[in-house]
């Protein structure tokens, strides 16, 4: 920053100049005088002397102005899905019973959703999941990889699907307007070393017990999160679906809804598929599992009647 002498230095110059016009004004005033005195007139008065500027210091110091307003930092907003605040925390995906969910990874896309294991080489998950919005069909089995307990880069186990079971041919592309069908169960090429989750009947809404959500989200792509004790809440959509006040953001469709009661191995009560609504009014849209079991539970290659589309696209 230049000093504050320099700042004072051009006034003084401007004042100079300003001193020597004067002079200069005064000696032609003079001249102009003396011939009109000459000549008879009536002289002419000296113009007064231009006033000299004065000098004022420049202070190099900013001056004091008014306090500058506080930058507020905006607070993120919550991922849709979340509701209320957001209630998921991380949980170890090496420990049973969350290794028995993973990733289902589509091969065709970068996309994923989650599933849970509920058979040695069965995986629940949610229909849309496995639909392809550019193809306008579902994603070919063998380009969806099942990643059991998953977390940053490692895992517990992998299989690729061989089926895939659905219970009607639209239940990938229209997830909500049937949410009882928006379900989809993977028939794997492997049989995996961990132990599945327990799928429970139809159930009803009461009783002790703790609820918990677990998947993998868009936000927290390569950890797995639960939400704990959510709570089910009144359905809205009829037999086979289910509603819950459980966080669920993008990646989280077909993420399980585990039942804990007094220490037992949890159960498999439903999956979510979304969240409909937003802030007070938002809410977990699910399948209750009663709605899937049997399928889950049959073998697609048994020729059994099961209430479910064994899907071998070409």
């Amino acid at each position: 920053m230049p000093h504050p002498s320099f700042l004072a230095h051009k006034p003084v110059g401007r004042a100079r100049f300003g001193g020597l016009r004067s002079v200069l004004a005064v000696a032609l005033a003079a001249l102009v005088a003396a011939l009109v005195a000459a000549c008879g007139g009536d002289p002419v008065p000296p113009p007064a002397e231009e006033p000299r500027p004065r000098l004022r210091l420049v202070s190099a110091e900013p001056s004091a102005g008014p306090a500058t307003p506080a930058i507020q930092t905006p607070v993120p907003a919550a991922p849709r899905g979340v509701i209320g605040q957001d209630d998921r925390r991380p949980v170890d995906s090496q420990e049973w019973p969350w290794s028995a969910i993973g990733r289902i990874n589509r091969g065709v896309d970068a996309g994923f959703c989650t599933g849970v294991l509920v058979g040695p080489d069965r995986v629940v998950t949610a229909a849309h999941c496995l639909y392809d919005q550019r193809r306008r069909a579902m994603v070919h089995p063998a380009d969806l990889h099942f990643v059991a307990g998953y977390d940053r880069g490692s895992f517990v186990a992998h299989s690729t699907a061989r089926d895939v079971l659905l219970p009607s041919p639209s239940a990938g592309s229209t997830p909500f307007n049937r949410p009882q069908e928006g379900w989809a169960v993977l028939v794997l090429e492997q049989r995996l070393a961990i132990p599945p989750v327990a799928m429970a009947g139809a159930y009803t809404i009461g009783g002790s017990g703790r609820l918990v959500r677990a998947g993998y989200g868009q936000d927290r792509a390569h950890a797995l999160s639960a939400h704990f004790d959510c709570r089910l809440l009144a359905r809205e959509d009829g037999p086979g679906s289910l509603s819950h006040n459980c966080d669920a953001v993008r990646g989280e469709s077909g993420s399980p809804l585990l039942w804990f009661v007094d220490g037992r191995p949890p159960v498999v009560i439903g999956i979510t598929l979304g969240t409909r609504g937003i802030g007070s009014d938002a809410r977990g849209t699910g399948v209750d599992a009663g709605a899937f079991r049997d399928a889950a539970l049959r073998s697609a290659d048994a020729g059994a009647p099961v209430p479910a589309l064994a899907l071998r696209p070409e």
